[in-house]
């Protein structure tokens, strides 16, 4: 997780401890004047703890109106265990399965926005949302909850309960190519814009990034300079070849000029 959540977090439980002090002393106070004060510092600390939960995972780099977080973030090292109970949390991302449950009650989404391999699961009520709108694979979502443990059995440690659904990129799932079941390299070739959300692409593309910078990495610290030589090709697009020369031989060029 990056550094901004731990120190933030380091923050929270800070405030936390502090806040408990507050409140036994609170409960060790019988003036009615010190108790008011006292009230109003503790009403003050619990405000600031909310509004420093809310923005534990808030992306730096996100500078849209939602101030979302990644979900690499939210999983971290503990899958998310840590992050049960914090509110406000705004996630986005395409949706790979959808589902309802209880006769139409519930939707479960799995999501993804691309940060890692693995999705966070979403759960909104069909008050908040109309299911058909955001069930269907493709569609992108910009969702607001509070973070849940998953209910015991279930493959991932934390999910989250949807309190509003910000944004709706709808996508007309018959003609969506990239269907749940596995889908073979050659089919991906056509579908360039797209392939990246698969598993096999998003991986390949993970390690490339990894090679290339460790690559730039040793070049860098070893004094050296990273140029962009200029390319010649030997291409003779409708004749072009036959009016300029290329060559570091002048002499030798107006020599050859020469009737």
């Amino acid at each position: 997780r990056p550094k901004f959540g731990l120190s933030m977090a380091a923050s929270i439980i800070t405030e936390e401890f502090n806040l408990r002090e507050l409140q036994k002393e609170l409960a060790a106070i019988e003036d009615a004047s010190k108790k008011d004060e006292l009230l109003k510092k503790i009403t003050e600390r619990e405000v600031l703890i909310a509004e420093k939960r809310s923005k534990i995972l808030e992306n730096p780099y996100s500078k849209n109106l939602y101030k979302r977080c990644a979900i690499k973030d939210m999983l971290g090292d503990d899958q998310g265990v840590s992050l049960i109970g914090l509110t406000g949390i705004v996630v986005g991302g395409w949706v790979r399965t959808g589902r309802t449950a209880d006769k139409g009650a519930f939707t479960f989404l799995e999501l993804n926005d691309g940060s890692c391999p693995h999705n966070i699961q979403v759960l909104v009520k069909a008050e908040i949302k109309n299911p058909d709108e955001i069930k269907s694979t493709g569609v992108c979502v910009v969702v607001e909850g509070e973070i849940k443990a998953s209910p015991e059995g279930a493959k991932q440690k934390i999910e989250l309960h949807a309190t509003a659904v910000l944004h709706v990129g709808p996508c007309e799932a018959k003609t969506y190519p990239m269907a749940k079941a596995k889908l073979g390299l050659e089919f991906l070739r056509d579908k360039i814009h797209l392939r990246v959300r698969t598993n096999t692409i998003a991986s390949i593309q993970r390690v490339r990034n990894c090679l290339a910078f460790g690559t730039h990495k040793f070049f860098q610290t070893s004094g050296f300079q990273y140029v962009h030589t200029p390319i010649m090709t030997a291409s003779d697009c409708e004749g072009a070849g036959e009016m300029f020369q290329v060559t570091t031989l002048l002499q030798g060029a107006e020599n050859a000029a020469e009737p």
